[in-house]
């Protein structure tokens, strides 16, 4: 993992550059590299995906986790990026997860401090990760 401090001026932009573990060359069909996916449309390649889903019942899904999100998440090389808060407060910090996109488990996760404020959350506009398929590398824009 690569982590690039932001540089004048650009002194409120934070540039975390973290690096997935695998990168093959060839784009996978299921990656969905930003938030409006390989084409820029919404529209998904694949086919045959269901009507509907309910995370209650567990009805035409994978797997969930007890975190929640900011912005669309990504996926890239068998792997599920989020970006989100952790912490209140003063103490509130944001955080870039990574998920093993087959079975939903938590490969690891990356914190950044904030400006030592709870506003983070409340005002602030979250942007989405978005990842290199060629290198594996995503990018994610922080406070």
């Amino acid at each position: 993992m690569k982590l690039l401090a932001a540089t004048p001026p650009r002194q409120f932009v934070l540039l975390c550059l973290l690096s997935a573990l695998s990168a093959p060359s060839a784009v996978n069909s299921a990656d969905w590299a930003n938030w409006r996916g390989p084409e820029q449309t919404g529209v998904s390649r694949e086919k045959n995906l269901p009507d509907s889903f309910d995370p209650a019942t567990g009805a035409n899904v994978i797997w969930k986790a007890p975190f929640g999100g900011r912005s669309t998440p990504i996926v890239l090389h068998g792997r599920v990026f989020i970006i989100n808060r952790a912490g209140q407060g003063e103490t509130e910090q944001e955080r870039v997860m990574c998920f093993d996109a087959n079975t939903g488990k938590k490969l690891w996760e990356h914190r950044f401090n904030v400006f030592l404020t709870d506003i983070v959350s409340e005002r602030v506009g979250w942007t989405h990760p978005v990842g290199d398929p060629e290198t594996g590398y995503v990018y994610v824009h922080g406070v």
